[in-house]
């Protein structure tokens, strides 16, 4: 797991640092990082929360750290699509001003942000 190790540096943790944030020995961190031992599911997730990372990245399944990115409440994506809305060449609603006057239920939201998504990268 060169990547804990990797990632534990970043973040200037100690092994006995990190290991007492996802409650394990420093040994245990030690052992992890020169694979002479494998984490216990709980263990891993709780790594990857406390490094900000992936799991997959701290197996070496990948070189890419950015953690998975929460999901996006209702009122986030309300915004958003009023963010486009409100974009110079955006999405106009007949008769609408704002994203709050049409009141979109979560589904519609989604479909459009997704359509939006999709179209961004087509600009023809």
């Amino acid at each position: 797991m060169k990547n804990l190790r990797k990632r534990r540096l970043e973040k200037e943790l100690t092994c006995e640092s990190l290991g007492q944030l996802v409650h394990v020995k420093k040994a245990a961190i030690s052992k992890y990082e020169l694979n002479q031992a494998q984490p216990s599911r709980e263990v891993l997730i709780r790594l990857a929360e406390v490094l900000e990372c992936t799991v997959d990245f701290l197996l070496d399944l990948t070189d890419d750290p950015a953690p998975i990115s929460a999901p996006k409440t209702l009122d986030e994506k309300r915004a958003e699509v009023e963010e486009i809305m409100n974009a110079k060449n955006g999405l106009y609603f007949r008769m609408a001003k704002t994203a709050k006057e049409i009141d979109l239920d979560e589904e519609t939201i989604d479909f459009i942000l997704e359509v939006y998504a999709r179209g961004k990268g087509k600009k023809g």
